[in-house]
């Protein structure tokens, strides 16, 4: 069961093996440092007046499919039995509300799986 932080990196380790076997798609996703933990100190000085806003997902797949105009992805580490919290809980309404996709993964496996099923790959 490995943190986070271990579960992102095993994602990007995964996003650029598939940028050189030709997913070009891939090149898109991006992780958010918004409330990332090296963050958190300037988070806690500035706030909302230099664009910090709490409960933002982990990472963004800005590429329109179908209903959606992107992939928003809550990563959470596996096996822990953590949740959402309500603001996390809220900016995910919102962007569903705004016509984006966003779900909450367990796992580099998860967020994969995700993407793959919102590329149409899954």
């Amino acid at each position: 069961m490995g943190t986070e932080l271990e579960e992102q990196k095993k994602l990007f380790e995964w996003k650029l093996a598939k940028l050189t076997e030709g997913h070009e798609s891939l090149r898109l996703l991006m992780f958010v440092p918004n409330g990332s933990d090296f963050l958190n100190r300037f988070a806690v000085l500035f706030g909302d007046r230099y664009g910090i806003v709490s409960g933002f997902p982990d990472l963004f797949f800005p590429k329109p499919i179908g209903p959606y105009h992107g992939l928003f992805i809550e990563l959470k580490r596996t096996g822990w039995a953590g949740r959402t919290t309500r603001k996390q809980r809220l900016v995910g309404n919102l962007l569903e509300q705004s016509g984006y996709r966003f779900r909450v993964c367990r796992g580099c496996g998860a967020a994969i799986r995700e993407i793959l099923d919102y590329e149409g790959l899954g």
